[in-house]
């Protein structure tokens, strides 16, 4: 048999509904290994396997549950994976996003004082605050960035260490924001699929 399964508790939403998801993880995951450890041991113990055979789990039935188990054990594994996943994205993506966002406030700080008609801050992106939301910031980011190579505006910002090249760098590691919220969220609809199996394999094979 595999290596017991440890359980997982990352899950988003209130605390009581953590709790609860918590609760739930760890009943599935404590089942799935004890189904198996029992089933192992019944199927290999010929006095177990003679009275399970006594009370109706002819060896049709006993490979059936079997298989039921094996499978839950599969899912419960594959859930774990999804969610570990999903983590490490979301690690991933917080300090890119952290990068990048302290990137384009020292170069938002120099823009600013480069430019201070109204015009031509309002042409480079630099009115108002700077968004939250990430796919709001990376078009800020990215009007900003691309639009500061061009004239009038590249000259000064070329002596202000802002040259066209450092621009693309700089364009480049907001698209490497973009991608790895992408990759953030697919992982997250990954983990809800993971769930979904795990909790209907439960379905098949567990009491009641």
């Amino acid at each position: 048999m595999s290596d017991p399964i440890d359980p997982t508790s990352a899950n988003s939403g209130s605390q009581p509904e953590k709790r609860h998801n918590a609760e739930q993880d760890k009943k599935i995951t404590n089942y799935a290994n004890e189904a198996a450890t029992f089933l192992d041991t019944l199927l290999n113990d010929a006095t177990l396997k003679a009275v399970a055979v006594g009370h109706g789990y002819d060896d049709a039935a006993l490979t059936l549950g079997s298989g039921y188990v094996t499978a839950l054990g599969g899912k419960v594994q594959g859930r774990q994976l999804g969610m570990g996943q999903k983590e490490d994205d979301q690690d991933t993506l917080v300090v890119t996003e952290k990068t990048v966002r302290a990137d384009y406030a020292a170069y938002r700080l120099i823009a600013r004082a480069s430019f201070p008609d109204q015009a031509d801050r309002t042409s480079l992106g630099l009115t108002g605050d700077v968004p939250e939301d990430v796919d709001r910031f990376v078009t800020l980011a990215t009007t900003s960035y691309t639009n500061s190579g061009l004239a009038p505006y590249t000259a000064k910002m070329t002596l202000r260490n802002y040259a066209p090249a450092r621009l693309a760098t700089l364009l480049a590691q907001v698209k490497g924001l973009t991608s790895d919220e992408a990759k953030r969220n697919a992982a997250s609809g990954g983990a809800v699929t993971t769930t979904k199996d795990r909790d209907g394999a439960y379905t098949n094979c567990a009491p009641g």
